[in-house]
C-alpha cells in the first residue's frame, strides 16, 4: 500500500502548530546554499553548475567536517552527537551480525555472478552522500559489463520530470533507442526483450542472475560494508548517482541532509509504486523525525517488506 499520506500533500518542513521561523529541528532537512534562479520551483530540474560545490556548501559540509569520517560529520552539522552515536553503535553490531549469518549467502552468490556473466562480483558504482561526499558503494554485479549507462541517465531524467514511474529502463525506452541508433547507422541491432509476466519488459543490459538479486535485494547486500566503513547507515535516504543530483531542483538536494542507508520510509512504503517527488518528500520526512527508535521500527518494516516484494524492480 502506498505512503498515503504523501500523495497530494506538499511537504512542510515544520510540524503542525510550530513556527519555522522561531523553532527549527535540529535533524530536519537543510537545502544546500547554492545559487538558484527564482523560475526553478516551476521549472524543469537544473543542471547544476559543478558538483563539487556540494562539499563546499556551508549549510551542509562545515568547515572542518571534511576531515571527520561522514557519520562524525553528520552528527556534528546536526548537533546531536547522542543519537549519531547510538545510531553507528546499531549499524556496526547489525552490520557485524548480518556479514557473519549471510556469509555463506554472499560467497555463492559472488561465485554464481563470477561463473554466469564475465567481470567482477562485486560492482563498485560511485555515490553521493552526505553533504554531496562522494564514495564508492558496493554491490553484487546484476549487469553485463561495458553496458550503456545512457539508457539509465535517460529514464532517470524522465522519472524525475514526472513523465514515467519509475527510474528503471523499460521496454518503451528500449524501443525509442533502438529507433534512433537505427536512423543513425545501417546497422543490425537485436530487438528489446519481451516482456515479462508483471508488464515490465526486460532490460537487456540486466543478467538473468541480475534480476533474481534485484527482485530479491540480495545485490545490496554488500553495502553492509559500506555501514562498517560509515560511508551508509542501516536507515536512511537511498545514495544518489552523481547524475542524478545534476538533475535536482534546489529543494531536492534537502535528502543528502544525513547518512545514506540501505533501507528507510521510501524502501518500506514507496519504491517503484510513487513519483520521485513523493519519494524526496519520504526522505525529508524521515530526516526531520529521524531518532534511535524510529530507525528500529523502519529496520522492522523492512524484513516485511522485502520478503513481500512489493515494488520492487
Amino acid at each position: 500500500m502506498v505512503h498515503e499520506e504523501f500523495v497530494d500533500r506538499p511537504f512542510r518542513s515544520s510540524r503542525p502548530g510550530s513556527s519555522s521561523a522561531n523553532e527549527r529541528r535540529s535533524s530536519g532537512p537543510t537545502v544546500l546554499d547554492l545559487p538558484v534562479s527564482d523560475a526553478d520551483a516551476t521549472s524543469g530540474p537544473k543542471i547544476l553548475p559543478n558538483l563539487g560545490e556540494l562539499n563546499k556548501a556551508p549549510t551542509l559540509a562545515r568547515q572542518g567536517e571534511q576531515a571527520l569520517s561522514p557519520w562524525r560529520a553528520v552528527a556534528r552539522a546536526k548537533g546531536r552527537p547522542g543519537y549519531f552515536l547510538a545510531k553507528r553503535c546499531l549499524d556496526c553490531a547489525l552490520a557485524l551480525l548480518a556479514i557473519a549469518v549471510l556469509a555463506p549467502v554472499l560467497l555463492v552468490t559472488a561465485l554464481l555472478v563470477r561463473l554466469t556473466s564475465r567481470g567482477p562480483a562485486i560492482f563498485l558504482q560511485e555515490r553521493v552522500g552526505f553533504g554531496g561526499r562522494h564514495f564508492k558503494m558496493y554491490k553484487f554485479r546484476s549487469m553485463y559489463i561495458n553496458s550503456d549507462d545512457r539508457l539509465h541517465q535517460l529514464a532517470y531524467e524522465q522519472f524525475l520530470r514526472g513523465e514515467r514511474t519509475h527510474g528503471k529502463v523499460d521496454g518503451a525506452l528500449l524501443a525509442a533507442r533502438v529507433q534512433e541508433t537505427e536512423e543513425q547507422a545501417s546497422t543490425k541491432i537485436t530487438a528489446p526483450a519481451k516482456p515479462r509476466r508483471s508488464g515490465v519488459p526486460r532490460d537487456p543490459r540486466i543478467t538473468p542472475l541480475g534480476y533474481l538479486l534485484r527482485r530479491t535485494s540480495i545485490d545490496e547486500l554488500p553495502q553492509f560494508f559500506n555501514v562498517l566503513r560509515g560511508e551508509m547507515s542501516l536507515v536512511g535516504p537511498r545514495p544518489p548517482i552523481p547524475y542524478e543530483v545534476g538533475l535536482y531542483q534546489s529543494w531536492h538536494l534537502g535528502r543528502l541532509d544525513t547518512l545514506p542507508g540501505i533501507t528507510g520510509l521510501w524502501q518500506v512504503h514507496g519504491r517503484s509504486r510513487v513519483t520521485f517527488d513523493q519519494m524526496v518528500q519520504m526522505d525529508l520526512e524521515y530526516i526531520q523525525k529521524q531518532s534511535f527508535w524510529y530507525d528500529v521500527k523502519l529496520l522492522l518494516l523492512t524484513i516485511p517488506a522485502v520478503l513481500s516484494r512489493k515494488g520492487a524492480y
